[in-house]
């Protein structure tokens, strides 16, 4: 989680800058690179998290309902917090005019909504049956994009003006949503095969690597297999199965890399996290928020004050994300310590 997080903040700012390679920026119709992975990235690893709670007693619903997280000086439900900050984001760029690209969610949806309704799918749905429903939503999905015509009109190339309609206004991040609801299906029935791989009384074990990236390889030919074989390429404004196959691909790869990390140089499995690394793993989503806002606040000034150029010049967007990074960092380590300090300010004396 915690790399996803990092990597994550770091790209939505600096792939408004020239640095960043054109060909990792967000695609317009069909294919997929670095900044089309983010939302498959956080559903993937929402999906190893609650199967992880699962396998210590607490099910994927009752941590969906449950959770709740600190947004500052305010502990609420986590369900809440994604949805009034989706419908907060939104209600700012209206308000101030802030660009976007309707061809990422639509003109009002965003990540955040995106997550909210996943989470709340996984509420709905009974816990033995969640892989099974995403899986069938998924299929049907399909099924429509290819058969009905969905297809077309969601790729349809309007602008934001043209869309009257909040369905058609939203008709990416809506429907994408069956999309995502097949990549959490599979993730958590891939999380629940690798926890039976390995033995609970042993380190990560070679078979547990080798079957991550056999697991890896099946959805890339699955993805092959639909794009050469049917014509279905991978769109990342449609989350279509193609597209499902080749973030599953390169997840499940990337976790069992990271295994296979551990595997060569072990880490004590009670090993305690510290410094950077717990502060942005147990603030998951406020780490995330911040980067937004930050982002948000850098594009601002660049529009808004002629003295703040930096687009263009790679000494100043250098500059600038370096000076990015070190601020979110040390906004969530004070935050985590403030956080830490007040719990044990709390707990009961012993």
């Amino acid at each position: 989680m915690t790399l996803v997080l990092i990597a994550t903040s770091l790209a939505i700012l600096a792939v408004d800058f020239t640095l960043f390679p054109r060909r990792m920026a967000k695609t317009q119709y069909y294919g997929h690179s670095l900044m089309d992975s983010g939302t498959a990235a956080f559903i993937f690893v929402n999906a190893l998290a609650d199967h992880d709670v699962a396998a210590r007693g607490q099910s994927p619903r009752q941590r969906a309902a449950k959770a709740t997280m600190q947004i500052f000086a305010f502990r609420m439900p986590t369900l809440l917090a994604l949805l009034l900050i989706g419908v907060g984001r939104s209600v700012f760029i209206q308000l101030s005019g802030y660009g976007r690209d309707v061809t990422e969610y639509g003109v009002h949806w965003n990540f955040f909504l995106t997550l909210f309704c996943v989470r709340l799918f996984v509420i709905c749905v009974p816990n033995s049956m969640l892989v099974f429903v995403g899986v069938l939503l998924g299929l049907v999905y399909q099924i429509a994009l290819r058969f009905t015509g969905l297809e077309q009109w969601l790729l349809r190339p309007d602008f934001a003006e043209s869309r009257h309609v909040f369905l058609d206004q939203n008709r990416e991040g809506i429907f994408s949503l069956c999309g995502y609801c097949f990549i959490y299906a599979v993730s958590l029935m891939y999380a629940r095969g690798s926890n039976k791989l390995m033995p609970r009384d042993k380190k990560l074990c070679a078979l547990n690597v080798a079957c991550g990236l056999g697991f890896s390889l099946c959805c890339y030919g699955f993805q092959r297999m639909l794009e050469d074989n049917f014509g279905l390429t991978a769109s990342r404004r449609l989350a279509n199965m193609s597209y499902s196959f080749a973030m599953l691909a390169l997840f499940s790869a990337i976790c069992a890399l990271l295994q296979f990390g551990q595997l060569v140089v072990p880490l004590p499995l009670d090993a305690a996290l510290g410094g950077l690394v717990a502060a942005v793993s147990r603030n998951a989503l406020l780490h995330f928020l911040c980067a937004n806002l930050l982002t948000g606040l850098v594009n601002l000034l660049a529009m808004a004050s002629p003295h703040f150029e930096i687009d263009g010049h790679p000494m100043a967007e250098t500059v600038t994300m370096l000076t990015y990074a070190l601020v979110i960092s040390l906004l969530i380590y004070a935050i985590h310590l403030a956080r830490t300090d007040l719990n044990d300010v709390q707990s009961p004396q012993t």
